[in-house]
């Protein structure tokens, strides 16, 4: 029989054999009092991965055309703020003639300022890339512009006009949703701010001939749809 005094030694000696035997086996049973971790339910899914960022842009794919986007508002004319540097270049245009007939080394100089102008990218905004000299809407409206509002017309009371009297860095800058109120404006600018440069009676009919064509483009600038 054992005495009472050896039963804390077979107790530390117990406590000590029961030890040694979890850690040679690695035993992660949690500490006495812990909570058992929660096991994994068989129905379980594993976590969808995440989804990578969307990739958002408004730049269109290389190649494609940038979109044409009607302005919201009519453009007023002012006084073109090029007139001096394209007169610094040798060209008057108070005195434009015929663009066609323009020096070429001249003209070759004066493109920088289209291009600026009407707000466009690069020269190839109006030309072919590698073939300047081929033919494009752009180029025939140009000079078509040049022929019936830098040649013919003037700021009224003086002062030439150029791309920029109009455009002012834009492309498109007529709203043509509301058709009275396209009317009015073009009243208020396209007549009672301009004048003939042959000093000749100046109205509607100066652009849209008598009796009235609204779609002067292709009516009578042989220009296509416009």
């Amino acid at each position: 029989m054992r005495t009472a005094s050896s039963r804390p030694e077979l107790l530390l000696a117990t406590t000590l054999f029961t030890a040694a035997i979890l850690a040679a086996c690695g035993a992660s049973a949690p500490p006495p009092g812990a909570p058992a971790a929660p096991l994994p339910s068989a129905s379980a899914e594993p976590a969808a991965p995440s989804a990578p960022p969307a990739v958002t842009s408004s730049a269109a794919p290389e190649g494609a055309p940038a979109p044409q986007v009607a302005p919201a508002t009519n453009v007023e004319i002012v006084p073109s703020k090029m007139v001096a540097e394209i007169k610094a270049i040798g060209i008057d245009l108070d005195k434009a003639g015929d663009l066609s007939k323009l020096d070429m080394a001249k003209k070759k100089k004066l493109m920088p300022f289209f291009v600026k102008a009407l707000g466009m990218s690069s020269c190839e905004g109006c030309h072919v890339a590698g073939d300047f000299k081929a033919s494009t809407p752009h180029k025939q409206m140009a000079s078509a512009m040049w022929s019936h509002f830098v040649r013919d017309l003037r700021m009224k009371g003086g002062g030439a006009l150029f791309c920029d009297s109009c455009h002012q860095g834009k492309e498109h800058l007529l709203a043509r949703s509301d058709k009275k109120a396209l009317a009015a404006f073009m009243q208020a600018n396209y007549e009672d701010k301009l004048e003939r440069a042959n000093k000749k009676s100046h109205g509607c009919e100066t652009c849209h001939a008598d009796p009235f064509e609204g779609k002067i483009f292709a009516k009578l600038w042989k220009m296509g749809p416009g």
